[in-house]
Parts: C-alpha cells; structure tokens; sequence
C-alpha cells in the first residue's frame, strides 16, 4: 500500500537480498511519496530500487486511463461490486484504489515482469484481479499472514486460490487462512534478518548496560506500550536502578507520557522517538532486555534483531511466538 514503510523494516530487507542475488525489483505503492519517506529510502539502503508512487499528477492521469480501459476498469468495478455489495467499507476503498490499479494495469501492458508478488493479500489484490484476468500468463505470488488475515477483504480468496504461489511466515497462520476459503497450497517462509548488519557491530553483553530495558514499535494502543509502562514500574520495585527506552512515535505518544508520570516513573523513562534502523540496532545492543509486548504480533521482527544483539526478550504469548523462542 505504501513504500517503504516506518513499521515494515522487512520489507527493504526482502527487497535488497533479492537484489544481492541478481534479481531486479521495482516497488509499485499506491500512496505517494512524503519527505520522510525519501528519508527511509536512504537510510534502509534501498536507494537503487525503482519505486513508483502515487501523486496528484498521476491520479489526474490515472484518470485519464481509467476511459481508455474502460472496459477492464467495468469488468473489475462489477467484480467488487458482486463480493463486497454486502461490506460497504470494503467496497469504498476498493473503488477508491481503482484509479491506482489502472495506472499499474496500463504499466503492464507495456513493461510485463516476471513475477508480480502482492506484499500483503487485502486492497492491493484489486489490481490481483486485473492480471488474474487479463494477464494470465504472468505468475502470481500472495503473501498473506498479519493484517491482511484480520481485514476479510472478500477479494482475497479469489486471487489467492488463482496464485501460483501462496506464502505466509509462521505456520500458526495456516488455519486461519483456511478460514478464508483458500484451498491453495500454502507455504510457511520464515523471514530472516540481514545478518551482516550484526556482524559488523561489536556485540558482547559484557559491554551492556545491565540496567538498561528498550522496548520498539509504533505508539499505538494494539502494542499495549501501557503495560510496558505498568511492568517496568513492577520491576522498579526491586531495581530503581533500571531505565527504560522507548523507540517509535504514534498517536499515543501523550497519553503515555502521561501515564510515565502518573506511575511515578517518568525520571527513568525515555522517549527517543522515531529512530534510523540502524540506530535502532545501537540501541539494542547497548540494552539487556527488551519488553515487548504487543498482542497482535506475528513472530515479529524486532524480537529477531533483538536476539541478534543478544538481548533478553521478554515478550507477550502472541500468535506462532513460539516458533521463534522458546520459554
């Protein structure tokens, strides 16, 4: 939907080891490109990629697009009509993507690739539907395994069973995606790190501040940064040495710092804000713990690094978590 992302570091990773081996990637998203975005590009190192985003100039001419394809633009309007007339929600924002998908329809005929793969299995698979149709020949792949599952897009399931490769990235997540009415073979790939962004740290936990507790993600309520704040003021109990390092911005932002210093605790709590991955990965190295603990989480990527830097991972019981630690 967006490329990149502040919240989908793997993303870029996946990109630039596809890369390493020879394999030429261009990122189509449908929203535009703001200024800290251009940020995110360079700091993943994703520089070299051709991404194609959305502005007011190409939706004037996606616009324009959607006459001359009027016939591909009916054909997929009354298929969204005929799976979401009962989810008016899904129906808006489908339609609202239409000018989008043209756009990307009209680069197909002109530039076929390979291999489309559809990052995550919701709204983008309005576009999944045009090439299924009217570009069959091209192979398909969908990944479909966080909030793609929980969003029920009725789209879904026709382009997934129509794909020629079907992944997702725990195996906890197989039946849920059966759920959906998918009959497709599924494949569990678990997504790895870039590990030499490790290896060239020096990371021994002798050098760590034994005191020192992170905790990474968005500022939002789904990843429960409250009980972070509750846990850490439980553990103060016993230390009032520790120190606790927040990374990520969001929505509740205030209302957490406000619960800092309604707990008591808000002289060893800090906000550092939106930091650079490769920040991020500092951050970790130097902390001994990290407590994370939010509940919609698929083996999520911040544990990962966090083992890589040797940290202590105190999480919630999460979806598949136990595929990757063990308690």
């Amino acid at each position: 939907m967006e490329f990149p992302s502040l919240s989908e570091t793997f993303a870029c990773t996946d990109i630039r080891k596809l890369k390493e081996i020879g394999v030429r990637v261009e990122a189509l998203s449908f929203f535009r490109l703001s200024r800290k975005k251009k940020q995110l590009i360079q700091q993943r190192g994703i520089g070299n990629v051709y991404i194609d985003h959305n502005s007011l100039k190409k939706f004037i001419e996606s616009l324009f697009l959607c006459v001359f394809n009027f016939g591909i633009l009916l054909k997929t309007l009354l298929w969204l009509i005929s799976i979401s007339w009962k989810q008016p929600k899904h129906l808006l924002k489908s339609i609202y993507l239409l000018p989008r998908s043209i756009w990307f329809f009209q680069k197909l005929k002109n530039n076929k690739p390979d291999v489309i793969h559809f990052f995550w299995g919701h709204y983008p698979l309005v576009f999944g539907y045009m090439v299924i149709k009217f570009f069959p020949n091209i192979p398909v792949t969908v990944f479909l395994g966080a909030y793609d599952l929980e969003r029920k897009f009725p789209g879904t399931k026709f382009v997934a069973n129509k794909a020629d490769l079907v992944f997702t990235h725990t195996k906890s997540n197989i039946p849920k995606i059966r759920t959906l009415g998918i009959k497709n073979q599924i494949e569990v790939i678990y997504r790895g790190l870039d590990l030499n962004l490790f290896k060239k740290k020096d990371i021994k936990i002798s050098k760590k501040d034994q005191n020192k507790i992170i905790s990474v993600g968005r500022l939002i309520k789904s990843k429960k940064m409250d009980d972070v704040l509750h846990v850490f003021k439980m553990l103060n109990k016993y230390n009032d040495s520790l120190s606790l390092y927040v990374l990520g911005t969001g929505p509740e932002e205030a209302n957490l710092k406000k619960k800092a210093v309604e707990l008591g605790i808000f002289r060893r709590v800090f906000f550092l804000g939106h930091l650079s991955h490769d920040e991020v990965i500092d951050t970790l190295i130097s902390s001994s713990i990290l407590l994370f603990l939010s509940e919609k989480e698929r083996l999520p990527n911040v544990v990962k690094e966090a083992m890589a830097s040797k940290c202590l991972c105190i999480v919630r019981q999460t979806q598949g978590i136990e595929e990757l630690i063990e308690n």
